[in-house]
């Protein structure tokens, strides 16, 4: 996912909402002009961790911030761990803002944020390993829709995914998880739960 226009914000915090990352974590290559900011893709409470050994588990995911000037971090709280909360941009600015008391500021030339893979491009992915399914990835992100997966030559009909739209951060959060059971749903009712 590409965010270059502040009404795709939406989206961002949509992705990014009640993810954890480590500050120490985040890197900014000056060649290249990125912050990359590694988090776990999961909304959750607390940062996962792994229960037999305590320690975290691996990152699943990454924040891009392209052409951007060395991030400023106000770190209030030093302790390690965050919860994103929103991602702001005005007057060349990006402002992340995280739980509790965490704030990322960098300048940059031009709003341009991307995100790894998500759920959507995943499953496409996974999919795409059987020829028989000629599956493809259409459309654009943009703050109105979300992806779309066409699917043709496919034994099933029911795993196509319609866009949704919303004005509201609110109502983006609340289509994910819906989304979500929708396909998890088709793939089980097709007995393709096997592929995930």
């Amino acid at each position: 996912m590409t965010i270059r226009q502040p009404e795709g914000l939406v989206l961002a915090i949509d992705r990014i909402h009640d993810r954890w990352f480590d500050v120490d974590a985040i890197a900014y290559d000056p060649g290249t002009r990125v912050v990359k900011i590694p988090f776990w893709s999961k909304p959750t409470s607390r940062p996962p961790v792994n229960s037999v050994t305590g320690e975290p588990t691996p990152f699943e995911s990454l924040l891009l911030v392209q052409d951007a000037d060395e991030p400023k971090i106000e770190d209030r709280e030093h302790i390690g761990t965050y919860s994103f909360d929103i991602i702001g941009y005005s007057n060349r600015e990006i402002v992340i803002t995280a739980e509790p008391n965490l704030r990322i500021s960098c300048s940059v030339r031009s709003l341009h944020i991307e995100f790894g893979s998500d759920a959507i491009d995943q499953l496409v992915a996974k999919l795409a390993r059987y020829p028989e399914a000629n599956v493809i990835r259409a459309g654009t992100q943009s703050a109105s829709d979300r992806p779309v997966i066409k699917a043709s030559r496919l034994s099933f009909t029911s795993v196509l995914i319609a866009t949704r739209s919303s004005s509201t951060a609110a109502g983006m959060r609340n289509s994910a998880p819906k989304m979500r059971r929708s396909i998890a749903s088709a793939l089980a009712s097709h007995r393709l739960a096997g592929w995930l």
